[in-house]
């Protein structure tokens, strides 16, 4: 019988990501949102870890709750989402195998462009994506988030998104 649900404390998940991502090691990570099928994401990320130069390299799916959010996100930071949300990470060890690492990850990624609804700020690749800033709000929050800089900082000292103006 498999376990579809439990509850994890946070300290495990902590743990968990600190021994994929050891001291000594390089990596990379980008992600998604996604509303598509589940299944079809699941394809294209088998597909492309199959084809990961490192055996290090790993993701992680989280699949949201199908209860309603406690608050609508439409006013919060965090306005895009979607029913799966998707990490990706190359991780080597050999500082000669990153341009192969990091082309695997974002070769991955635009392979997922059709099924992505957007991106998570925190983790997305914003050298190699620039757009994905824009991605991981809403339109009407990126307006808004636009407008106070804007209004706080018309002279641009403060930095921004990578590879935005």
């Amino acid at each position: 019988e498999s376990e579809t649900r439990r509850e994890t404390p946070q300290q495990a998940l902590y743990e968990l990501t600190g021994a994929r991502l050891p001291a000594g090691r390089q990596f990379a990570a980008d992600c998604l949102w996604s509303d598509a099928e589940p299944l079809a994401v699941f394809e294209a990320l088998g597909a492309a870890l199959l084809a990961a130069p490192s055996a290090s390299s790993w993701m992680l799916v989280n699949v949201a709750s199908a209860q309603p959010p406690l608050v609508s996100p439409a006013p919060s930071a965090f306005s895009v989402s979607g029913k799966l949300y998707v990490s990706i990470y190359a991780v080597w060890d050999d500082g000669s195998a990153a341009a192969r690492n990091l082309a695997w990850l974002r070769e991955t990624m635009r392979g997922l462009e059709s099924l992505a609804a957007g991106s998570y700020v925190g983790e997305a690749d914003l050298v190699a994506r620039p757009s994905s800033a824009a991605q991981s709000f809403s339109p009407a929050a990126w307006r808004r988030l636009n407008d106070l800089r804007d209004r706080y900082d018309p002279e641009r000292l403060f930095c921004w998104y990578p590879g935005l103006a």
